[in-house]
């Protein structure tokens, strides 16, 4: 049985809709990488300075360890 020139009408308009909202999610998707990308600095390229700030150094006293108890 061959589908009605209405029920093609409405397959090539929702076809046309879905090619549509695809186009306009990977257009969202690559300027979102390329915001990402233009903000973005790697590690290897940031003054030494700055990554000596990123470093953490806990001290913790080797007198005061508690025991733990377990029932």
């Amino acid at each position: 049985m061959k589908p009605s020139d209405f029920q093609k009408t409405v397959q090539c308009r929702f076809e046309s809709c879905l090619k549509k909202v695809v186009r306009h999610i990977v257009k969202d998707y690559q300027q979102g990488l390329k915001r990402r990308k233009d903000k973005e600095i790697p590690f290897c390229e940031l003054p030494e300075i700055f990554v000596e700030n990123f470093a953490v150094w806990d001290d913790y006293d080797a007198n005061s360890a508690r025991t733990v108890r377990l029932f």
